[in-house]
């Protein structure tokens, strides 16, 4: 007797996708993910900020400048601002 077994595989959607990455900390690969996708520039600019606060948490600040200077135009200045003085009198 032949068995066979029948595998369907479904495609996530995108934002399962990040936010897999976001869980296991894959920044990089969700701003390629969002490249290839072509999410618009404010959902690029909310990855750039996620991985910025995930630098700014393990202390790499000029890491996470980095991120959150590609999020210029798209998150409020006094966010960056709030960060900056948070880490001057840490």
């Amino acid at each position: 007797m032949l068995r066979f077994q029948l595998t369907r595989l479904q495609e996530k959607p995108t934002s399962a996708k990040l936010e897999m990455f976001y869980r296991k900390s894959l920044y990089v690969l969700a701003l390629n993910l969002a490249k290839t996708q072509g999410l618009d520039e404010s959902s690029v600019a909310d990855i750039h900020r996620q991985y910025g606060d995930h630098l700014y948490s393990k202390a790499d600040y000029d890491g996470a400048m980095q991120q959150f200077v590609q999020t210029i135009g798209n998150l409020q200045p006094s966010y960056v601002i709030r960060k900056v003085c948070n880490t001057k009198h840490a």
